[in-house]
């Protein structure tokens, strides 16, 4: 009767985990979705020709790289999403000054991206160094 009772309540156990993680799973979609339309609401008006928006994570490895190719003369004007602390933000302000820099202090990103807008199409890039870099 015990062992009845344990799997029976393994078999609970088990099924709330998994219940839970389809929550888990919803709630950061829904996050990053909000994200995303936030963010695409800075990328101006359809009648712009292509726009670039960066969401750069100051915790991504590849965060001092972009930071140095920020810093240079760079061909375009680019909206830049800083994800990370208030203080870095206000010294990456300073640093990339030809560009636009907004602050989100939390995100779902964990990496970087580039979204380029052409009309009414959005492009996600994800190799952003290399695209920086060219």
């Amino acid at each position: 009767m015990n062992l009845l009772i344990t799997q029976l309540s393994l078999y609970v156990l088990i099924l709330l985990l998994f219940l839970i993680k389809i929550n888990l799973s919803k709630v950061i979609k829904k996050i990053e979705s909000e994200e995303v339309a936030f963010i695409t609401k800075s990328l101006g008006s359809e009648n712009e020709k292509t726009v670039f928006v960066i969401l750069v994570n100051s915790s991504n490895e590849d965060f001092k790289k972009i930071d140095s190719l920020l810093k240079e003369d760079f061909r375009r004007r680019l909206t830049v999403f800083l994800i990370g602390p208030s203080w870095l933000y206000q010294l990456k302000i300073l640093a990339w000054r030809q560009h636009t820099v907004y602050h989100l202090d939390k995100s779902v990103w964990k990496g970087s991206l580039i979204l380029l807008r052409s009309g009414s199409k959005i492009k996600k890039i994800h190799n952003v160094v290399e695209f920086l870099d060219n």
